[in-house]
């Protein structure tokens, strides 16, 4: 199905929680830097949710809302929002450009690499909007990473845990933006990352890379997101 595109800015502002660590927050020593721009996908079938997961509530807030808020809260460059159906541009902070398509995660990828590339970025910030637990800090740390690379090179996120898999918030630099618009299927960039090496890799909190993939999951992303501080 062809796709139709939205590319507007839209200026709802939706109610998030508030970032429940200080070290959460980006950080204030870190400048902006408008070559890397974030693409946020949003875009799937959500099957196994078995209902509109991007609307789904937490505390509040839709899970796309969150996930959204994210990218509002760090000093990056132009974003986009690639979503299944218009109406849930609604969602949306304000500040974001949206394409509207169906089709897999690799189709969004592709969208986003192409939105990416015509507007000469330099890099590109890859998040997906069902993980609402993902920080500002967070991403300022996989930034710092990728700007401590010698050249240019792709760096993403990793749980600590045995078994896990490299996976987004990930970021390209725009030689690589050919490779991204060949993956294909439901898995999007996760090939690519699989071949990292741990030094590009950035191992973080579990519970932030927790994704919202059926009912149950809100309660989990719910306890991660609003969890009080702990000592210290």
């Amino acid at each position: 199905m062809q796709a139709q595109h939205c590319m507007a800015v839209f200026s709802t502002i939706c109610p998030v929680p508030i970032y429940p660590y200080p070290a959460r927050g980006y950080p204030e020593t870190m400048s902006k830097d408008d070559r890397i721009f974030a693409a946020l996908l949003a875009a799937g079938r959500g099957q196994r949710f078995g209902a509109e997961k991007m609307s789904a509530m937490l505390r509040g807030s839709a899970v796309l809302s969150l996930s959204a808020q994210v990218l509002c809260d760090i000093p990056a460059g132009q974003k986009l929002a690639v979503l299944r159906r218009p109406a849930q541009t609604g969602l949306l902070p304000s500040g974001f450009v949206s394409i509207c398509r169906e089709g897999t995660q690799s189709d969004s990828m592709r969208c986003a690499v192409g939105w990416a590339r015509t507007q000469g970025a330099r890099a590109l910030l890859i998040t997906l909007g069902d993980m609402p637990c993902i920080t500002p800090g967070l991403i300022g740390e996989l930034i710092a990473l990728y700007r401590g690379t010698a050249e240019p090179r792709p760096v993403c996120v990793q749980s600590p845990l045995d078994g896990s898999s490299p996976m987004p918030p990930a970021i390209f630099p725009a030689s690589m933006f050919d490779d991204l618009q060949s993956v294909t299927g439901d898995r999007g960039a996760r090939s690519l990352l699989r071949s990292l090496p741990s030094r590009q890799r950035l191992l973080t909190d579990p519970a932030l890379l927790r994704d919202i993939d059926q009912p149950e999951d809100l309660r989990a992303a719910t306890q991660a997101l609003f969890k009080p501080p702990g000592p210290g």
